[in-house]
């Protein structure tokens, strides 16, 4: 099983574990989250980025089996993770919410100004404003790291 984890973003500690028990039940190849948590650390702002197709995942999430990997490899170019994705084909993939039935996020993206994340715009109709709850969710797990 493979993992991917950027640097600057948060991870709650049973990321992992939910992900590999999400792969396990679909029997697809790869996994991930159609939806994402994103801080704003600039401008102390929390959104979610929200695709609605269960067959997609962001890039930072992936975790997928070691035969999808050997099967497709990275591109050695820019959005790798993007054209992966289209190489290893929607079929194989099943995303989940990055949201425990709780409310809880499994990660949260940070936005920093660095990142690839910094040319997101937020009036997309992929984003939408985190209720009070879910607001709260985010933050203890951006206060726990």
């Amino acid at each position: 099983i493979i993992a991917h984890f950027d640097w600057d973003d948060i991870s709650a500690p049973t990321r992992l574990q939910r992900q590999l028990d999400h792969l396990r039940s679909t029997g697809k190849e790869v996994t991930g989250f159609y939806n994402m948590p994103m801080y704003d650390l600039k401008n102390d702002k929390v959104w979610i980025y929200i695709n609605p197709s269960k067959n997609y995942s962001l890039g930072n999430c992936l975790l997928y089996k070691r035969e999808a990997w050997e099967r497709v490899k990275f591109p050695d170019k820019k959005p790798e993770d993007n054209l992966w994705r289209k190489n290893i084909g929607g079929e194989n993939i099943e995303s989940r919410s990055v949201f425990e039935p709780d409310g809880t996020p499994l990660m949260i993206q940070v936005v920093h100004g660095a990142n690839a994340s910094a040319s997101i715009i937020r009036s997309s109709v992929y984003y939408q404003e985190p209720s009070e709850a879910q607001e709260k969710a985010i933050r203890e797990l951006l206060a726990s790291a």
